[in-house]
């Protein structure tokens, strides 16, 4: 049993550092992009790219270290603050491609507010002890102390801010200028794509996540307007937040499993 145990955290290390690799990589590809265009998006996800691998560099330093292998408590104000900045981050990505140049000090300030509202109370009680919670159990019969409530409503807040754009990512339809061959009615495509995810979900855990995203699929274009396609997107990246027994960030092992069938009438 512990043999086993030890071949999955070996394979657990290992995507983690793939991970990191991967998000380094790609924040270097985007400056160097950037220096090309000269335009602030590749600035903001390269930015982001590059503080995701610095979070998993610390990450499995802490691990390979002995220390936050198993955690001892949850709703950590560290794993809160630290994935917010990650999930802010690429939330002004599309921002600035849909309406350049639109973010500046005074509207950046604006869609802080709430949050930086919360994260500044919560600090300012940091000096006077923190309740320590063990399990999500322990959250209902503590929230009346004031820092358990402004850590609760730290992690809720993901949720509007995440329902503003859930997931980015380029597209190219038939990419390589190659095409499916086919000599029958219809149409048959396929399309890959590059980009960034980030989002929450639960249960059993109120958790985030952050990283890089890959886009392939196929579709079918009927001769009548109705489009079948099948896709494949994974988020290669970090989850944070609640996690039980372990580290509050590790490994998205949940991002290899998003696989669509979509059916859609085309206008």
């Amino acid at each position: 049993m512990q043999g086993n145990c030890d071949i999955i955290m070996k394979w657990y290390v290992t995507l983690f550092c793939i991970t990191g690799i991967i998000e380094l990589v790609a924040g270097v590809l985007m400056l160097s992009q950037r220096r090309r265009h000269r335009d602030r998006s590749r600035l903001l996800i390269a930015i982001f790219f590059l503080l995701t691998a610095v979070v998993v560099a610390v990450t499995m330093g802490l691990m390979l270290s002995g220390r936050y292998v198993k955690g001892d408590h949850i709703l950590g104000t560290g794993a809160i603050l630290t994935g917010f900045a990650l999930f802010f981050l690429l939330l002004l990505y599309p921002l600035e491609v849909l309406r350049p140049n639109w973010i500046n000090p005074r509207r950046l300030l604006a869609l802080i507010s709430p949050w930086l509202f919360f994260t500044l109370l919560l600090l300012a009680l940091l000096p006077f002890g923190q309740t320590q919670l063990h399990s999500p159990a322990e959250i209902l019969p503590n929230i009346y102390h004031s820092d358990v409530l402004l850590r609760v409503l730290l992690s809720l807040i993901f949720i509007p801010y995440g329902l503003w754009l859930i997931f980015i990512r380029y597209n190219w339809r038939n990419p390589f200028k190659t095409q499916i061959p086919w000599k029958y009615k219809g149409r048959w495509d396929w399309e890959m794509g590059v980009g960034a995810g980030a989002g929450v979900y639960f249960p059993p855990y109120l958790l985030g996540y952050a990283g890089a995203a890959g886009h392939v699929g196929v579709s079918y274009d009927f001769w009548f307007p109705l489009q079948l396609s099948v896709d494949w997107r994974p988020v290669l990246g970090v989850e944070f937040g609640d996690r039980g027994d372990y580290a509050p960030v590790g490994f998205y092992t949940r991002g290899f499993y998003g696989v669509t069938i979509g059916v859609r009438y085309r206008f």
